[in-house]
């Protein structure tokens, strides 16, 4: 295809067809840098679009594309050059229909580490949305490791976890699963066993005290006795 360059490819963004299915890499990117707000502090950078997506067909479009075995990327951010300077980049999502777009771009030095998030105007970094509080969160860079703090925000803050979750002991970790939210509370013995050790009544007590009665009997059929209350333990 005439126009091929490997550094300014022709590249098909979009579902639009015939002469306009295909557009240049870099006159893409300039394009888009027309309509880029920029937002700069110290160590943090934003980048917004009010929209990210073809005035013809409304197609979102990428940040990078792919041409040949080289990923290039539609929007360029000033990182940090050096590979000791540690950075994190974010997006805000948009919802729905929505086809606006912000990036932003955090670097930690030693004289700055702690970074606000909210909707208010004094944030480092500005998330326009009602839900979102004016002093929602603080981004904090210590030992190699980036944390994110709620500032006790009206709507908490909520953190996508992939893979195994870690429990410790005698820390609750709260989890959302739809619409529902779970708190655990890791600890060291079954609180249902010692209450029924003890006694304690309760609606359902005639079937907590069969469990009670099943679980006394694995316990002497196994042999282990390391499930049941201390006092239950020394019962000979």
């Amino acid at each position: 295809m005439d126009g091929m360059e490997e550094d300014n490819p022709l590249v098909s963004p979009c579902s639009c067809t015939g002469s306009v299915k295909y557009i240049h890499f870099n006159c893409l990117q300039k394009w888009l840098l027309s309509k880029m707000t920029c937002k700069e502090g110290q160590n943090h950078q934003t980048l917004s679009w009010k929209q990210f997506e073809c005035d013809l067909c409304k197609d979102p479009f990428s940040y990078c594309f792919k041409f040949g075995e080289k990923l290039m990327n539609i929007v360029e951010m000033d990182k940090p050059q050096d590979e000791s300077t540690p950075y994190i980049i974010l997006e805000s999502l948009s919802i729905g229909k929505n086809s606006s777009r912000v990036v932003h771009l955090v670097k930690a030095s030693d004289g700055h580490n702690k970074f606000t998030l909210g909707r208010g105007h004094e944030s480092d970094l500005r998330i326009n949305d009602i839900s979102v509080s004016r002093l929602h969160a603080y981004l904090n860079y210590s030992d190699d490791i980036w944390n994110l703090v709620d500032c006790r925000s009206k709507f908490g803050t909520l953190a996508l976890h992939q893979g195994n979750l870690d429990l410790e002991l005698d820390k609750p970790r709260t989890l959302q699963i739809g619409r529902t939210v779970v708190t655990i509370y890791p600890k060291k013995s079954n609180p249902w066993v010692e209450n029924l050790a003890q006694g304690a009544k309760s609606k359902n007590g005639m079937k907590d005290l069969a469990a009670l009665r099943a679980l006394l009997k694995d316990s002497e059929s196994s042999g282990n006795r390391s499930v049941l209350p201390q006092e239950l333990q020394n019962r000979q």
